[in-house]
């Protein structure tokens, strides 16, 4: 049933007017055969996979609580179904209905004390989870935030809004907490300990995305029935309270000074978008900076081709190698890639050498060592560490030139900035030692004669 619907009704038995809809088998399931109302509002119930063909548009509705991990149980249509749920809930804000997600237990992506950039989230847990969890998937579309768990529920939350004080004293709690990987992401904090935070909102849309605890007793079900009552209620006492003074038609400027302004604005915006553009090159090369592993010998040859104009060919026996192509597509150069944690190793230089005698090439046979160093490092100036002599005076003795990821972004830099051109790129690949590619753009080669 709508809000439109229940407006009929409403009237008549002078009913609540609005109308909440609870998504989700963890949610709904336990209350599915209740007539529930609370103070101020209708309740509705839709659980998933059972219920779920009768969803219709959310913007019928107040609020809408979904469960974090609603689509848990999958089926066959499950991506279809989140695809289509994914476009009712932007129809609903755009709208200003709100949606909160509620959370509990579920999964959170493992901590990976190199992934800073995700705010220690382990990739592979975050791409997957962001696949499977309609809460989690949410807060990556709308934030920079990132999400941590424990064993046991914290039940000794700071509260920061008195409208939701009922409902923590009994039922907010729960084992997921969040925390900035950017500053300023948390738009309201609602409940809060030490440095993480358990509940929150963020102001998108016309509307608002609140994530809170909710702990459910499914063996109580007169308690779950006051717990969900409770916190729709404070839910809509909150939102109210938040409400924006002024409806979202009576954006568009009326008075001739606010219309200058609004125009000012746009102007802005407009100049501010085409150089988000023009940073975005940037953005796309630093990222080569943080891969590792398969990633980086994957995107490096990647990067070769379509930042540098290099043509290369990936190497079948040692997917860590690949080669790079001459005018004539004839193998120029063989290219070892490897990341390390912290600094260089020799190691690496003598593998080189090997995949070079294993494809039976020549001592004289142009080989590059491209080694991302330092991925734990908390900055440009920690990643920024040189190649130590010992170790490039060795590659100039085997003929290898070592090159860092960090060199090879700001030498892509220095052809984009004309500092350097491609024909003198080709010709530096043949060198030996450690190329070397400062943050003002200078190239400088060290060999064992200090060759520039």
């Amino acid at each position: 049933m709508s809000r439109n619907q229940k407006s009929s009704s409403t009237t008549q038995q002078q009913g609540p007017a609005q109308t909440v809809l609870l998504f989700g088998a963890r949610i709904a399931n336990g209350l599915k055969e209740s007539v529930l109302q609370t103070d101020y509002a209708y309740v509705d119930y839709l659980g998933y996979p059972d219920g779920y063909d009768r969803i219709s548009q959310l913007t019928d509705y107040t609020l809408v609580v979904v469960d974090y991990d609603a689509f848990g149980q999958a089926r066959s249509d499950t991506k279809k179904d989140q695809e289509v749920f994914d476009k009712l809930l932007l129809n609903a804000l755009d709208s200003g209905t709100a949606v909160c997600f509620v959370y509990y237990d579920e999964q959170t992506p493992a901590f990976d004390k190199t992934a800073y950039r995700l705010g220690n989230m382990h990739p592979n847990d975050v791409k997957q989870l962001t696949k499977q969890q309609v809460g989690f998937r949410w807060l990556r579309k709308a934030s920079d935030i990132a999400t941590v768990s424990g064993d046991d529920p914290i039940h000794s939350a700071k509260c920061h809004k008195t409208e939701f004080e009922p409902y923590f004293r009994r039922w907010g709690s729960g084992k997921i907490a969040f925390k900035e990987i950017k500053k300023d992401q948390f738009d309201d904090v609602i409940v809060s300990i030490n440095d993480l935070v358990t509940g929150f909102a963020l102001i998108r849309r016309r509307a608002r995305i609140v994530y809170l605890p909710l702990q459910r007793d499914y063996s109580r079900i007169e308690d779950l029935r006051e717990a969900v009552t409770t916190f729709v209620d404070c839910m809509l006492n909150y939102l109210s309270k938040a409400q924006a003074s002024i409806p979202s038609w009576a954006d568009a400027p009326v008075f001739p000074a606010e219309r200058t302004l609004a125009a000012d604005l746009r102007r802005l915006q407009t100049e501010m978008e085409d150089v988000r553009k023009q940073l975005e090159p940037y953005q796309s090369a630093k990222a080569l900076l943080f891969k590792s592993d398969y990633d980086l010998e994957i995107q490096v040859p990647e990067f070769m081709q379509s930042h540098i104009g290099i043509s290369v060919r990936r190497n079948e026996t040692y997917k860590e190698d690949f080669w790079i192509l001459d005018e004539e597509n004839n193998d120029f150069a063989i290219v070892e890639v490897k990341s390390v944690t912290k600094g260089f190793k020799k190691s690496a230089i003598y593998s080189a050498i090997n995949h070079r005698e294993s494809n039976n090439l020549e001592e004289s046979f142009p080989a590059l060592l491209l080694v991302n160093t330092f991925l734990q490092a908390g900055s440009f100036a920690e990643k920024d560490r040189p190649i130590e002599q010992e170790f490039w005076e060795l590659a100039t003795k085997n003929n290898i030139l070592i090159i860092r990821v960090l060199d090879l972004v700001r030498l892509w830099a220095a052809l984009r900035e004309h500092v350097i051109s491609q024909d003198q790129i080709i010709e530096l690949f043949t060198s030996s030692g450690w190329l070397e590619v400062a943050d003002d753009l200078s190239v400088s080669l060290h060999s064992k004669e200090d060759a520039i």
